[in-house]
């Protein structure tokens, strides 16, 4: 009878950690709901305020010249085209080499853009060309990081993968604004592994 007691017993505790395991995932760990971000009052434009009148007559506006007279530079021209070129810059990278002695490759990259909508959407998919850049960065050893030519070698390598990852026509070429082997102290893995 004692042994179906203690039985039932654990049963019992059993039940109780795996009810506050799902309480906890329900409550705690479950997804967040952020809160929507405030309302702001509608702007309502106000009209400039009038002058006060005065006693002297209002300056009459000089005619506008002849359509004729217009330069011919402006025609056609949009006014919101955008400007090019566009640079954006993928900041400053320390790459860890293939021997993964210490050895690193500071990289500093600029990509330069035709127009600003170019830009933008390098902008936006600068983490997907900075995860290439280290995929193929990891490959390479520091003897061949350090050799004459690597910076053009590398721009070389970049240049179509980044190509592929932007839509067409919107990188001109890749700057190079640091390319130099640095050695830095690794710290050991908490797993212990390399």
């Amino acid at each position: 009878m004692a042994h179906h007691a203690d039985m039932n017993r654990f049963a019992l505790l059993a039940v109780a950690v795996i009810a506050i395991v799902i309480a906890w995932l329900v409550f705690f760990a479950g997804p967040t709901v952020e809160p929507p971000p405030p309302v702001q009052a509608p702007t309502v434009p106000t009209a400039p305020p009038t002058p006060p009148p005065t006693a002297e007559p209002a300056p009459t506006p000089d005619p506008a010249p002849p359509p004729s007279a217009a330069p011919e530079a402006d025609a056609g021209v949009d006014a919101e085209a955008p400007q090019g070129p566009v640079t954006v810059d993928l900041g400053q990278h320390d790459i860890l080499l293939a021997e993964r002695d210490g050895r690193f490759l500071r990289l500093h990259l600029a990509l330069v853009t035709p127009d600003e909508a170019a830009a933008r959407v390098t902008r936006l998919k600068r983490r997907a060309l900075v995860r290439m850049l280290y995929f193929l960065v990891t490959k390479r050893t520091a003897d061949s990081a350090e050799s004459p030519g690597a910076r053009d070698r590398l721009v070389e390598t970049l240049e179509p993968r980044f190509r592929n990852l932007l839509r067409a026509g919107a990188l001109d070429r890749i700057e190079v604004l640091r390319h130099e082997v640095v050695f830095k102290a690794l710290k050991p893995s908490p797993d212990g592994g390399p």
